[in-house]
């Protein structure tokens, strides 16, 4: 199954739409393994520090470009004809926005037309547009971090910590979402969110915190400096 651009196309016949956001939330699992995950991530964020996160390698490396490549190949001025990981992660911004849509739709509808188990279907459904907004975010900052070590630009780091600031508040979003639960499953056995969410926050935070305090505040010029910049297709 095709990973990207599992929109409807022409002439498909239109689907319910929970049966549509469950689509979506299959697509962001099976984009996360092939572009983003490490073999045997240790932790449900995929990588509790930044250092570690910007070394994952998805399942699919003849299809999608790693985060270190996309490094090199950035600072070589070069093109690639893989997925580059800005283009993963713009992909995992829209199939958020599509899951929360979808069930937007389906709430919208007179009660006693959603289905029985709508009300845990719909928080998994949207626990996992808050993951796929999380590695949206991650991805840039792990590219962003892996050009600080290859150029020792601190305005990369900076940029770094941004994108990590914004990761870690969805991060936060979705621990406040889930409560104590560490499993949801919901509508489909293979749609199942496992983690340990809160202890990972804290990793996170301290993460976040690390990185801060070796780049904030920045200096003056560093705000004058071009970084990189995700190109948006």
């Amino acid at each position: 199954m095709a990973l990207l651009g599992l929109g409807l196309h022409a002439g498909e016949p239109s689907v319910p739409p929970l049966t549509a956001a469950q689509r979506d939330a299959h697509a962001v699992f099976a984009l996360l393994a092939a572009a983003v995950a490490a073999p045997d991530p240790a932790h449900p964020s995929l990588g509790a520090t930044l250092a570690l996160y910007a070394k994952n390698s998805g399942t699919d490396a003849s299809r999608y470009e790693g985060l270190e490549p996309a490094a090199r190949r950035i600072l070589a001025g070069t093109t690639t004809t893989l997925v580059a990981p800005e283009s993963t992660s713009q992909r995992l911004f829209d199939l958020a926005e599509s899951i929360l849509a979808h069930l937007s739709t389906v709430a919208a509808t007179r009660a006693d037309l959603q289905p029985a188990d709508f009300a845990t279907t719909s928080l998994g459904l949207r626990a996992t547009a808050h993951l796929a907004r999380y590695h949206a975010r991650r991805l840039l900052a792990a590219v962003h971090y892996n050009l600080f070590l290859r150029g020792r630009r601190l305005a990369e780091l900076y940029a770094a910590t941004l994108d990590t600031k914004t990761a870690l508040d969805t991060w936060s979003e979705l621990v406040a979402l889930l409560g104590t639960r560490d499993t949801v499953t919901f509508g489909h056995p293979a749609l199942t969110l496992r983690g340990a969410w809160g202890a990972e926050l804290i990793r996170l935070e301290f993460d976040y915190r690390d990185l801060e305090a070796m780049c904030c505040p920045p200096d003056e010029s560093w705000l004058h400096e071009k970084v990189w910049s995700p190109s948006r297709n």
